[in-house]
């Protein structure tokens, strides 16, 4: 059968024969080898029949079902009666059995004795173990956990103490002594060294039982009201406090310096006489004068701190006391002017002269008339800061503004303005005063620039293309706006003065 695949054979349907063989790959050599069909059971394993299973017991046990030949049940039940017993070997014995003739007791536990004995125990007595009775356990139950009992033999009285009887239920007296029993006032009293009095009388008046009854008392330590006051029950009585010799009334200071409140008659509110404070390492007297004095004195010191009342001397004299001038300040002492170049009539306020001043000249909607307004730099000489006359407006608050930069007015806001583009470039233009617009925008007028724009004195100054910068050199980019912002007039300094004309370069 050359060339024949091994799925095209004919099926063996018998049996195989021992001397059969099969096509095996021996992995070893690499080669197809045969093998006999009675080889292979001898490879380990194999398979056959069981035709009987049997089993045995002792004879205590039956075997019931033995031998299983195909299937079955093996059982295994006692051989045996309730009267056997199993020994050792697995045989059955039979159980002895005998009879109980007499059963005695040992104290407190008593037998009648017989086959059938009556067993009980006695009770307990204070010699004998027994049984214990209900009102026994009963007292047994009212004794704490861990309590001793132990019986009182003899009992001696100490000094001052007599005991009787001296066993069993002892009782302790305290022994009298010549003290009679009662009150005693201001009491003298002694004492012996086993704390008992033995001797009391009535005192000669060194103590007292209330402070009233005290006509001359004397304080042992610092007197402490705590929350209490010093009071009278005298109506319309007064306090009266006698230092004696030179002594005087002291009132300590304690957080702040001493001071003494006068209250109103209903104590709601007061006024303090206060002292100076620790620091001022004050020492002096102020001794008051003799009466209440004149109406219009005042009260003056000599300088040693008596104090008196005098009548105001001195004063203020006015000069030329002219209607309408206005008060001015003399070198002479204790003297004023009336100064003839300043005058007000009540509406008009008049001024001889020039008026010079480095605020601001400030009104509520008032106009001011002059015939020349001059113009002058002052102290204008860091970002943000005006001259005299420069004009400056608050509109809408915007923070975070850098001063001496230019800035647009938006719709709610102050924004940064270039001419990169129409929107920052062609509207409303100030300078801002402060990084607030609620100190003010600058909207003409002479204004110190955060960074110079560059150029000579009198050049035109531009809308410069870096935000809030001004230039002397026009844009030129297309689309960039060209705009006239003013003039220069020194280093960082302007007048500013924004065209309302732009070209935008295309």
């Amino acid at each position: 059968m050359p060339n024949t695949k091994i799925s095209a054979l004919n099926e063996l349907t018998t049996t195989p024969a021992n001397d059969d063989v099969l096509a095996i790959v021996d992995i070893s050599s690499n080669e197809t080898k045969k093998i006999k069909v009675s080889t292979l059971g001898t490879g380990g394993g194999g398979s056959g029949t069981v035709t009987s299973v049997a089993l045995t017991a002792p004879s205590a046990f039956s075997v019931g079902g033995s031998p299983v030949t195909t299937t079955g049940t093996l059982a295994i039940t006692g051989a045996g009666t309730t009267s056997q017993f199993i020994d050792g070997t697995g045989s059955l014995q039979t159980t002895p059995t005998g009879t109980v003739t007499g059963v005695t007791g040992t104290a407190p536990i008593v037998s009648s004795g017989g086959a059938t004995p009556a067993i009980s125990i006695t009770a307990s007595t204070t010699s004998a173990a027994g049984s214990m009775s209900a009102a026994d356990k009963t007292k047994l139950d009212s004794i704490a956990t861990g309590a001793e009992v132990n019986a009182v033999d003899d009992v001696t009285g100490g000094t001052g103490l007599t005991a009787s009887p001296t066993t069993g239920s002892v009782v302790v007296n305290l022994d009298s002594t010549a003290v009679s029993a009662g009150a005693y006032t201001n009491t003298n009293l002694t004492v012996d060294a086993q704390g008992r009095i033995t001797a009391a009388a009535n005192g000669s008046g060194s103590g007292i039982a209330a402070v009233v009854d005290d006509t001359t008392p004397q304080l042992g330590g610092n007197l402490d009201v705590q929350a209490f006051e010093i009071d009278t029950s005298v109506t319309n009585g007064s306090i009266v406090i006698a230092p004696k010799g030179t002594g005087v009334l002291e009132v300590k200071g304690a957080t702040n310096s001493a001071a003494i409140k006068l209250n109103c008659e209903v104590n709601t509110h007061g006024v303090k006489i206060q002292g100076p404070p620790h620091s001022a390492t004050a020492n002096y007297t102020l001794v008051l004068p003799n009466d209440t004095g004149t109406n219009g004195q005042v009260l003056t010191t000599n300088g040693s701190g008596t104090l008196s009342f005098t009548t105001a001397s001195g004063g203020v004299t006015v000069n030329t006391q002219a209607v309408n001038r206005l008060v001015a300040c003399s070198s002479s002492t204790d003297t004023l002017d009336g100064e003839a170049n300043l005058t007000f009539n009540g509406s008009e306020l008049s001024v001889t002269g020039d008026v010079t001043t480095t605020g601001k000249i400030s009104g509520n909607g008032s106009s001011v008339a002059v015939g020349k307004l001059e113009t002058a730099i002052a102290t204008a000489g860091s970002a943000g800061e005006v001259g005299l006359n420069a004009e400056v407006v608050t509109i809408t608050t915007t923070t975070g503004l850098t001063a001496g930069y230019v800035y647009y007015l938006g719709a709610s806001a102050w924004a940064g303005s270039d001419a990169d583009a129409l929107a920052s470039s062609v509207g409303f233009m100030a300078v801002a005063t402060s990084a607030s617009s609620a100190t003010g925008m600058v909207i003409r007028g002479i204004v110190y620039l955060a960074t110079d724009p560059g150029g000579s004195v009198g050049d035109v100054v531009y809308l410069g293309t870096a935000t809030g910068r001004l230039s002397t050199t026009p844009v030129s980019a297309t689309g960039d706006v060209s705009r006239v912002m003013g003039y220069k007039i020194g280093t960082n300094l302007m007048f500013f003065n924004p065209s309302q004309d732009w070209i935008e370069i295309s």
